[in-house]
């Protein structure tokens, strides 16, 4: 086994016993909640596992540091966990959480930045290759959630800080609302999500330059589909290199895309509980977890 082999089954192996740490606490409380008489619940169970979950990650991703090697795994790989005693079965899985445009970097705010005109342009060219029938009011109600922008005085409304739109969720229901008001059923063709990250910090935010999507890619620096989709968004290439490439007039703004890869996460855990499948999805984000979304 040479030196590179190595090094990637002992990455591999330490995901595989941090996650595996789960199962020890987490199907116990488990045990325990199937003897109470039905007082605990599965959102109860969700959120034992929720803190677990969170602690693991804790551990195998440290803040500030570049965890590329460790996220690749976490990204490709599902981890599913079963406990034959009891038949529970969990599965965790992560996706990179910044691998798009910050869609809140259409706030006012950012208007003099290039974050704002770089969103603005990935949108318009997203809405260009389909055929929408009102694409203009898809904008109105888009930036509506966003930013409210100005007042009637032409003042900027202070309680614009409490708009934007934070999770997929929000998104979709921008886009229910736009299909039923005006009978369009295009707009479901546009995969918003491989263009566009739902995240309530943007601020400080650059994208993830080591997970970026293809879509992404394409959309920032006007590229085709088909060259963008050359990009692998594994973590075995090097932006740089790939836009200098297929982008020779093109930069890797430092704004807005990131150094290393971002220890930003999105994650879903999906269990069993009574027969019964449950899951949740939650942001991880150096160090701190955030947007618990439980369905069931």
């Amino acid at each position: 086994m040479d030196k590179k082999n190595g090094i990637a089954l002992f990455i591999t192996l330490a995901v595989l016993a941090s996650i595996l740490s789960i199962v020890a606490v987490s199907f116990s409380y488990i045990d325990k909640a199937r003897e109470d008489s039905g007082a605990v619940s599965a959102l109860i169970e969700a959120n034992i596992l929720y803190a677990n979950t969170t602690q693991s990650l804790n551990n195998l991703i440290p803040k500030g540091k570049d965890n590329k090697d460790i996220l690749k795994i976490l990204y490709i790989t599902p981890i599913i966990l079963k406990d034959s005693a009891t038949s529970s079965l969990i599965e965790i899985k992560c996706q990179p959480l910044v691998n798009g445009v910050p869609i809140n970097w259409l706030k006012t705010r950012y208007k003099e930045e290039n974050k704002y005109k770089i969103a603005n342009e990935v949108l318009d060219r997203v809405l260009q290759r389909v055929r929408l029938k009102e694409p203009n009011r898809f904008k109105e109600m888009l930036f509506a959630q966003i930013d409210p922008a100005l007042n009637d005085g032409g003042v900027k409304d202070e309680t614009s800080k409490r708009y934007g739109i934070s999770t997929q969720r929000q998104m979709k229901n921008i886009i229910r609302e736009y299909s039923l008001k005006y009978d369009d059923e295009d707009i479901f063709k546009i995969k918003f999500e491989k263009y566009f990250s739902f995240i309530n910090n943007e601020q400080n935010s650059t994208i993830d330059s080591i997970f970026v999507t293809p879509e992404a890619i394409s959309g920032i620096y006007d590229m085709p589909m088909s060259l963008a989709m050359g990009w692998r968004a594994d973590g075995s290439e090097v932006l740089d290199d790939f836009i200098a490439l297929n982008s020779p007039n093109s930069t890797v703004d430092r704004k807005v895309f990131s150094n290393m890869a971002k220890n930003h996460l999105r994650c879903e855990e999906n269990f069993t509980y009574r027969n019964k499948s449950y899951k949740f999805k939650f942001n991880y984000i150096e160090g701190r977890s955030s947007n618990f979304e439980f369905n069931h």
